[in-house]
Formats: structure tokens, sequence, C-alpha cells
């Protein structure tokens, strides 16, 4: 199913299904329900999703979201779910304390799986440890948890009974008379379940059930009508045809068997579920909230556990209501609550050992995503920094982490209808605090890639068109900077790439990011043909496009036509345009083409100078392109030349 791109989205114990064809001796695991199934456009990659399926089995990028802020998924959302029903299977439980959806929330929370002590095989926790992981890029693939030793190892080896044999035995003499039904499963002995296994756990015989089903099938029916009753009628074929099509579609529409089919079929027990096909609405009483943050960590030690866990649970709402969600009326009602000052008291004030990831995580979940002058409400109400800056001294890095994405969330709003050559407005009142150094502190001593970069885009924003006035400094922040312009992660490519512009705007950070860029070089660079393998291929663009970000990097904003000048001179216009020409359209991404579009925001010189590398026909292609941003940048581009001849010609003379 994976390997076809198909995602079931509501794995679970009710819709799996046991079925022995008469006569097999076998039993196949079927699973049913495909009404929630997504279907990826390129198989075995993330995709965007929708919340959907059964909240005890959803994994925790569907209920807690992502690091990036938005609902990416794959297939293995099937390996947990998966992962839960082996979990159930052993233990006769779930990994959580309850099913319901705060329980789940604190599990996912903490990241904690517990061994069940009916657990003894440690092959078999492994396996469920992978199906389990929290972060779903750690998490084993269904093709890779079908190979492991739990299935695979000498154990499962041992386990393969003479009866399993014989039925693979079958199963490929079957298959070479030509039977197209038998797949690489029923072949495989470590893949076949024999129906007497199945008959000693449940207590039922399949073949005795089937002869019951059959039974009322083969006998004339008084509900069956003789050819005279037969309905002819068009109008009420449709009818009849409109009355299933309602009954399919509406889930608490059953179509009911005879009773004596009924009683023949063995009811199994089964916990009603809701399924959960949009976003959870959670209803929050915001001033009650906060009264509850407001009580003090008083009393023994199981009251200050009780009292903590209280208002964990309560912030844990906030997370769920706010993560990854556009809710800005939602967020306006928070702050005016009075949510955002009492979590900085607590950032201020509160031992550090004891905020734990839920508060910070809380605090960042209501300022982001927000439109940045609607967030500018939270520096309003109470300057957030000093509590920020004091939680990068915590001994917990999730914690750290939070704490720093959450002061480069605000520090955004410091640049609000600011001009290019104005500092950031929240500097002066962080320089008061003199806490810059510990922003340079973290970013110097922290081992965690994700701190490093989030701390070297905050030092980009903070210093807006401001000198770095230390030398180390400055180079390190900005060497690290163009490191990470290529990132896989978007929001880091993009953040790192807006925070070297802004430094570029002050002249002697601008003279740091040029350095150890070689003009020549890049032209060089562009020129590398693609080779055959799929990986060179990557690596060859995920360069170039580094060159090309940094050259808009530092093109961006600038009005400096000798700049521009020079990269026309240097060779890198002509390997573009090579490349506009000769590659597929689909490797020919935004960085490629904006380089061009940031050349044409020149004089008309600069314009005309392109213009002379003869550009409309590598241009022209590009309008084949189905990215949009490439079509904008190439349109622009295009409009900009030819806005220079316009310009540079007498209004009575024909377009050059």
């Amino acid at each position: 199913m994976h390997q076809k791109g198909l995602i079931h989205r509501d794995i679970k114990g009710q819709n799996i299904l046991l079925h022995s064809p008469p006569g097999s001796g076998r039993v196949i695991v079927k699973i049913a329900d495909l009404g929630l199934i997504k279907v990826q456009k390129k198989p075995l990659q993330s995709t965007k999703i929708t919340i959907a399926g059964t909240i005890p089995y959803q994994p925790p990028e569907m209920i807690m979201g992502n690091e990036d802020d938005k609902i990416i998924a794959d297939a293995k959302i099937d390996v947990w779910s998966s992962g839960i029903i082996l979990h159930q299977l052993v233990s006769h439980c779930f990994p959580f304390k309850s099913t319901n959806l705060q329980a789940i929330m604190m599990f996912m929370f903490y990241k904690k799986l517990e061994r069940p002590p009916q657990v003894k095989d440690d092959i078999m926790w492994d396996l469920l440890t992978k199906m389990l992981a929290f972060d779903r890029k750690d998490r084993i693939s269904a093709s890779d948890a079908l190979k492991h030793e739990f299935f695979t190892g000498e154990q499962a080896m041992k386990e393969i009974s003479q009866e399993v044999q014989n039925l693979a035995l079958a199963a490929q003499t079957a298959k070479k008379q030509g039977d197209q039904s038998i797949t690489y499963y029923d072949t495989n002995t470590l893949f076949i379940v024999p129906e007497s296994q199945i008959k000693q756990i449940l207590s039922i015989d399949p073949e005795d059930d089937n002869t019951q089903i059959q039974s009322p099938i083969t006998k004339p029916s008084p509900l069956i009508p003789t050819s005279e009753q037969q309905i002819t009628s068009q109008q009420q074929q449709e009818r009849y045809q409109t009355n299933v099509g309602c009954s399919r579609i509406q889930p608490n529409v059953v179509l009911h068997e005879s009773s004596s089919t009924n009683q023949s079929i063995q009811q199994i027990p089964q916990i009603k579920e809701e399924q959960q096909s949009q976003e959870i609405d959670i209803i929050i009483d915001y001033k009650k909230l906060v009264e509850i943050l407001k009580i003090p960590l008083k009393g023994n030690k199981e009251q200050k556990i009780n009292i903590q866990k209280q208002q964990e649970n309560e912030l844990l709402k906030i997370i769920c209501k706010f993560k990854n969600k556009e809710d800005n009326e939602g967020r306006t009602d928070v702050i005016n609550s009075g949510l955002t000052e009492e979590l900085s008291d607590i950032f201020e004030s509160r031992d550090l050992s004891i905020i734990t990831p839920p508060y910070i995580e809380a605090f960042l979940c209501v300022s982001f995503p927000y439109p940045w002058e609607l967030r500018n409400q939270i520096y309003i109400k109470k300057n957030p920094y000093p509590g920020l800056f004091r939680l990068f001294d915590h001994q917990e890095n999730e914690v750290v982490l939070l704490a720093i994405r959450s002061f480069g969330s605000i520090l955004l709003c410091g640049l609000l209808n600011i001009q290019d050559s104005e500092p950031n407005i929240h500097f002066e009142s962080i320089e008061l605090l003199n806490r810059i150094n510990k922003l340079f502190s973290l970013f110097k001593e922290t081992k965690d890639k994700q701190t490093k970069d989030a701390s070297s885009i905050c030092i980009g924003r903070l210093f807006h068109a401001k000198e770095i006035s230390d030398i180390n400094i400055q180079k390190e922040v900005i060497t690290h900077l163009k490191s990470i312009i290529s990132d896989t992660d978007k929001c880091v490519k993009v953040s790192s790439i807006d925070a070297i512009s802004y430094l570029a705007l002050n002249q002697e950070n601008y003279i740091e990011i040029m350095k150890g860029i070689d003009l020549k070089s890049i032209a060089e660079e562009l020129r590398n043909p693609f080779r055959d393998s799929l990986e060179q291929k990557k690596e060859i663009q995920s360069k170039q496009e580094e060159k090309c970000n940094l050259l808009n990097v530092i093109l961006e904003g600038r009005n400096d036509d000798e700049l521009r000048k020079t990269i026309i001179n240097s060779g890198i216009v002509d390997s573009l345009f090579f490349i506009f020409d000769t590659r597929d359209l689909s490797s020919i991404t935004a960085p490629y083409v904006d380089v061009i579009q940031q050349l044409t925001l020149g004089s008309d010189e600069v314009r005309l100078l392109l213009y002379s590398k003869k550009p409309y026909p590598y241009l022209l292609r590009l309008l084949n392109h189905s990215d949009n941003e490439v079509l904008e940048q190439t349109i622009n581009s295009i409009n900009n030349i030819l806005l220079a001849g316009s310009n540079t010609t007498p209004s009575s003379s024909k377009h050059p």
C-alpha cells in the first residue's frame, strides 16, 4: 500500500479483519475502511496532510504538530498506528494512561515510552520502540519493519512449523500453475498464519461460520421477488440507487442482515471511538487559566507537583489549540487575558528547574503564527526579553530551543515599518538589559544545531543595519548564516537569507559578508553539468542553489550598480542562461531565476548590459515552468529589461 503512495490514516483494531479463504488453511489479515485514505503525489515522500483518523491511534506529528509548524506527514502515520495495535496485543493496554486527549498529549510531550512488564522479549521491544518513535524521521518504515529481526531473526525461523512450510509449498505450487492471486507473503513462511493457531486463540471455526453464512444464501428467500414481482420502473431503480448511496456515506446508517445471519456470526465487542476528520475544537477559559498560573507552588512536595501538573495540563490545551493554526482572534483574546504577561513573570522569577517545556511552548504558540503588528501587543503589554534571556541558562535543551525561537518571534516585531538604514526598534530596550553578550554566548557555546541556527538568525534580526562590533562574533555569525542558506529546512533557509540581508544593510557587516565570495568560481560552479546519479544531481543542485542564494543576499535591497556590472561580466549570467537553456524545467528552481531578477533591479545601464547577453530566448522558455514563483520572477525580469529599452529610446522611435 505504501509503495503505491497510499496512506490509510485510520488503522485501528476495528479496521483489521481476519479472513480465512475456504479450504486455504490459513488466515489473511486485511485492512478495511479506506474512507480516509490519502494518495501521495510521490510514494515514500512526506506530504501536507489534514488531521484525520482516531485519536488514540494518531501519531505525534498529527496531534502535536511538527517543529516547522506545518502538518507534514507520510506513510509513517500508519506505522505508528500499527505500533499502537502491537502494543495493545502484547500488553492489553495503550502506552498512555488514558485515551483522553490530555493524557495522550502529555505522553507525546514528554516522549517517554515505558516498557510494559508483559514484554519479555528484547527483540519485540526493539521493534515496538522503532514503530513508536516520537519523531517520524526516526520511525521505522513498514518495509523495514517487515525485515526486522522479530520477523526474520533466528527465533522467528525456529518457530516455523511443518504446517506453515506445507502451506507455503502449496502456495508455490499454485503460483506455478498460474494462480495470479498468490503473493510474496503467501509463499514466504515468515508471514504465514495457520488457521489452526487462530482457532486456538479465538475458539472459532471459520469453516463452520462460512457454512452458516452461505446456508441462508442458497435457500429460496421470501425477500427475493419472483420475475413478476421484479421492479422495472426506472424511477424505482433510481430511488434504490439513491438509498444505497446514502447508507454508504452516512456513518450512522447500518444495512442490517437477516436475523439468522446475525446470530451465526460471533459478535466481537469493540470500543466506540469518534473519528477526527477535522481539527479539534478546544474551548478554553483564558481568565481561569491565568488564575491557575498565578497559584504559587507552595505546600509539601506532592502539593507542589499537583499544582504544577495542573498548570502544565492547562498550557497543553493552549498548545493543542494554537500550534500550526492561524487564529488571530483567538490569540488576541489570549494576550488580552494576560496569559503572556503571567508566563513572562514565571520566566523571570520561578526556579529554572521547574519551568518545563509546556510553559515556554505555550508562549511560542501564542506568538506564532501571528501577524507582526498584532504579535507586537505581547511586547507592548510586557517586555518578554528579560524572562526569555533567563531561560537561555536552562539545563534542558528543549526549553532553550523554544526560548530562542520565542525570542526570534518577538524580535520580528521590531522590524515593523522601519527603513533599511534604521535599527531594530527593540534593539535599545534589549541593549539596556545588558544581555546581548548572553545571546552571543548561546550562539558560540551550544552544541545543538537547531539552537545555533536560531540564535544566529536572531542576531541577524537584532543587528538590522547595525554593526556587530565584536569582530570574532561578526565573523562567526556571518559564516554560520552563509552555511545554512541552503538548509533542507525551508524555514531555516528563508530566515537565514533574511538575516544576512539585515546585516548587509550595515557597511562593516557587508564587507565581512563579501569576504570569500569569488564570482569567477561561482560562475564555474554553475557550469557543472548534472551527473547520471540522482544523488550527484541533488548534491550539485544544492551547492548551486547555495551560491545563488548568496548572490541574492548581497544584491537584495542594495542600490549598487557596480556590483551588478561585476556579476554580469564575471560569467555568472552566461552560466545561468546555459542552465535555463539546457536543463529540465523542474530542476530550475527559484534561486537561479531570482539572481537575474535582482540584476534587473539596477539602473538602465545595468539592464542594457544584461540585454547584451540576449536574455529573451532563455527567459521565454521559463514561461512554461509550473512553479508560480519562478514565473513571477521571470515576468518581472523580462518587464524590467523591456523598460530599459523604453527609457533609453525616443518616444517616436521603435522599441529596440
